[in-house]
């Protein structure tokens, strides 16, 4: 290896070449660990909107169920039996057909307890007991409209819905009687 000399009188720091910057660094193509981030964050808004779509789908029979309530008026001679046969229809798409179709009078009052939360028991047991009272009155008694569509109304909010196994072929059923 040959070492060239600097020639006499010249300045040896001038025969170096200038410091270069390295090249900047671009933020593509992205590392690994960018990309699994970006996929995590996906995997979680995706998780998300079905639970979303799953949980509004789930619930749209007791909103269903709530506008139809508002519909029923205290003139409406039947009443009571609207308001019952909402309750039992919605009943009829979150349970079984043979654990609700059976129940009637202190058997169908005592599923409704049963399926909701010990905190509003009492207030939705006079209401039912009210509602039970006026469905086998000779004479409706429509100062109790209101205390009868409130219990309803808080069993529909409150009530401790599960889907059951035989949910998917009352479906057609519950939304052909809503629309009816």
């Amino acid at each position: 290896m040959q070492v060239t000399q600097p020639m006499p009188g010249q300045d040896p720091l001038a025969q170096l070449k200038d410091i270069h910057p390295p090249t900047e660094i671009n933020w593509w193509p992205l590392d690994w660990g960018w990309w699994l981030l970006i996929l995590s964050l996906v995997g979680v808004l995706i998780g998300f909107f079905i639970y979303w779509k799953r949980k509004r789908a789930f619930n749209r029979p007791r909103k269903e169920a709530r506008h139809l309530l508002t519909l029923i008026k205290d003139t409406d001679e039947n009443w009571p039996m609207q308001i019952n046969e909402v309750l039992k229809r919605t009943a009829l798409y979150y349970f079984s057909r043979e654990e609700v179709a059976k129940l009637y009078g202190n058997g169908w009052r005592q599923f409704m307890l049963h399926h909701i939360a010990d905190k509003h028991n009492k207030k939705l047991a006079a209401g039912l007991d009210t509602l039970q009272t006026q469905l086998y009155a000779p004479v409706k008694d429509n100062a109790q409209f209101e205390t009868c569509i409130a219990a309803a109304d808080l069993w529909l909010r409150h009530g401790s819905f599960s889907p059951s196994s035989t949910a998917p072929s009352h479906v057609s059923h519950a939304k052909e009687t809503t629309h009816a």
